[in-house]
């Protein structure tokens, strides 16, 4: 759970909210809140502040965790298939390779296929230069897809997140 993302959506929905205290996410008598410049503490009273039925908040506590990765099954060759990491230098690594061989229109290194680590560290070998596109698309087009429903929710409109698994 991105607890940054909840709180800023808790803050959108609640401006007189100056803090929250989230202690479990999937209990709210266990948050608290900050309603006051003076450093005061209170339980939040779901009552009067009915923010877990919210859309918005609902959208907000289903977000996706990216550094869950992207499961991604690869139907043409199973071997390629695992969950693969799709954080920042992930990302800069796979439009590097990608970059390379739409100008090449081969891998660097005078590789004829290229092996990927999974999440997990393990590698996955014999990836084609057709579907090592596919597959650095698939993980450029999630995490736009997650950047733009965080956007999206930013300004105060539930949303539906990308599915973290795919098939290519």
């Amino acid at each position: 759970m991105d607890l940054a993302l909840v709180h800023s959506v808790l803050a959108a929905l609640c401006p007189p909210i100056y803090g929250v205290s989230v202690g479990n996410p999937s209990d709210l008598t266990a948050w608290e809140i900050l309603r006051d410049g003076a450093g005061t503490w209170m339980p939040l009273d779901t009552t009067a502040l009915p923010v877990a039925e919210s859309p918005v908040m609902t959208s907000a506590l289903s977000a996706p965790d990216l550094t869950q990765g992207l499961s991604i099954t690869f139907t043409a060759n199973s071997a390629l298939s695992g969950t693969y990491p799709v954080d920042p230098t992930t990302q800069q690594n796979l439009a590097s390779v990608s970059i390379y061989i739409t100008v090449n229109s081969k891998f660097p290194a005078g590789q004829t296929t290229i092996s990927w680590q999974d999440i997990n560290g393990n590698p996955h070998s014999g990836f084609t230069t057709s579907q090592f596109q596919a597959f650095a698309s698939a993980i450029a087009d999630y995490v736009a897809a997650v950047d733009l429903a965080r956007g999206v929710l930013g300004i105060g409109n539930p949303v539906n997140w990308p599915s973290a698994s795919i098939t290519i």
